[in-house]
């Protein structure tokens, strides 16, 4: 008997067609009538389930076959959704089967990040960062200069393995380098490169696609104030130009233009006419030097040696000097809101410290006064004197 014969068979009250199994029939009968779940029709042979679902668009009864069609048995849940494209065309709305959700994609198993090498800024303003990105077969090592001024304005690119980035982190640890993270460096590169565009000073060789690698954009405001001055500040900061004498700001001095003029305004008092003993011959020098950092020290600057400050301040803390971190960050907090009194003794100790290399009215030969000491053979420095790695 064919399916259309079978189908109007269980529309009615007849007895099982001949052939036909008798508690299948009833199975197909009852899901026909909505008296037991659809999900019955599962077990029924072929024919009498293409009977099923011939009757039950018959009878424009779409729920049933919306069930079927989700069947997981493939062969259901095919013959159940021709069932379904003939109710729709006639005007019967039905259900598409729910498409199962994508398997979670597998976590992220890369290896773990590394950290970044970054050195406190030296008499220039200058700070080395070090980073490593991940590439195939090991790592691209940034070494860049970024300067508080100009921002990044130097790049070199060098290849690495992981272990042998390693042994540099635990080298570095001798070294007044501390560990930052990818995060950390993320933020400093968006000011460095913040500041490249508001000074116009072009990005070097290499930087902007190591930045866009990064994911790094042009921080979108500048840096935020230092901590207004705290009591006890101004007391404090009166021992400022001690700071001089540790090793990190040792390098610390004036721009080469300053030297030039602190050296010719020295050679004036010495070959001035007037009959001056060496003692008043020194204390004039040492106005003209203090005269000069203060024209020096505008709001602008002071705010970038106070910044500089606020970074050793950490240094000190990290080497076991708190009282020197102390003193920094009253200086720091002091410069940086130009706080009334006296004036800054860190400041007027930028210059005055030159006068201190050579007994009054002596020059070295050849040097002007202050000039640095000559890095030893194998030394690395930058502008302001940092040693570096």
């Amino acid at each position: 008997m064919t399916s259309p014969s079978l189908a109007q068979l269980l529309r009615t009250d007849a007895a099982p067609a001949a052939g036909q199994d008798g508690q299948a029939w009833a199975t197909a009968r009852a899901v026909l009538r909505g008296e037991t779940d659809a999900q019955a029709a599962e077990a029924l042979p072929e024919p009498l389930l293409q009977a099923l679902l011939d009757a039950l668009v018959e009878e424009r009864l779409a729920a049933p076959v919306d069930v079927l069609a989700a069947s997981p048995a493939k062969a259901v849940a095919k013959a159940a959704r021709r069932a379904q494209y003939r109710l729709r065309s006639a005007g019967v709305p039905t259900q598409r089967p729910a498409v199962p959700a994508p398997p979670p994609a597998p976590k992220d198993v890369s290896a773990p990040e590394l950290p970044c090498l970054l050195s406190p800024p030296d008499g220039a303003g200058d700070s080395l960062l070090v980073v490593a990105r991940p590439v195939k077969g090991g790592l691209a090592l940034h070494e860049l200069v970024l300067s508080d001024e100009m921002g990044l304005v130097e790049h070199r690119e060098f290849e690495s393995s992981r272990s042998g980035y390693r042994r540099s982190l635990r080298e570095a640890r001798a070294q007044p380098l501390r560990e930052i993270s990818l995060a950390e460096a993320r933020t400093l590169l968006a000011q460095a490169y913040r500041c490249n565009l508001a000074s116009r000073s072009p990005l070097p060789r290499g930087a902007e696609d190591m930045l866009r690698r990064l994911a790094v954009d042009p921080a979108p405001s500048p840096l935020p104030p230092l901590p207004p001055p705290e009591d006890g500040d101004a007391v404090l900061a009166l021992q400022a130009a001690a700071l001089h004498e540790e090793p990190e700001l040792r390098g610390f001095l004036p721009p080469e233009s300053e030297l030039k003029l602190l050296a010719a305004r020295a050679k004036e008092v010495q070959s001035s006419p007037l009959a001056l003993s060496e003692v008043q011959r020194a204390e004039q020098i040492q106005e003209k030097v203090r005269a000069m950092a203060e024209a020096f020290f505008t709001p602008e600057r002071a705010q970038l040696y106070a910044r500089r400050l606020w970074a050793l301040a950490n240094v000190f803390d990290r080497t076991g000097r708190a009282p020197q971190a102390a003193l920094a960050r009253a200086e720091a907090r002091r410069l940086f809101h130009q706080a009334p009194g006296l004036f800054s003794r860190f400041a007027e100790a930028l210059y005055t410290k030159l006068l201190q290399k050579t007994p009054p009215g002596e020059q070295p030969p050849g040097a002007a006064p202050g000039a640095p000491d000559a890095p030893a053979p194998g030394e690395r420095r930058s502008k302001g004197g940092l040693i570096l790695p």
